[in-house]
């Protein structure tokens, strides 16, 4: 799959166009494989990145830049506890709730 629309290696080379076709890539190849939840997650990216090419392509690739940092330098469960705060909701309460239903 990565020599379809190979996944940047650094974030000199993320790109939104690049990857735009990544997450478009995973988005199929997860449809295909019957991960919904995972499919819709990787169009969802594709489009944004997308989106951003067309209606603010000036500042496209450095939103790609910031999203390659954010899923592969950096803790993920660090900025989930960061945004969660940011929008007032106690991370305790989440994790509570996601236990309860398991």
């Amino acid at each position: 799959m990565t020599a379809l629309a190979p996944y940047p290696t650094s974030v000199a080379e993320a790109t939104a166009d690049g990857m735009a076709r990544y997450f478009t890539v995973e988005a199929h190849r997860h449809t295909c494989l019957g991960e919904v939840e995972a499919a819709a997650v990787a169009d969802a990216v594709a489009f944004l990145l997308r989106a951003l090419q067309t209606y603010a392509p000036a500042h496209a690739d450095r939103m790609a830049r910031v999203l390659w940092r954010r899923l592969d330098d950096a803790p993920l469960g660090g900025w989930a506890l960061h945004d969660l705060r940011a929008y007032g909701i106690d991370p305790e309460t989440v994790l509570w709730s996601a236990l309860e239903a398991s």
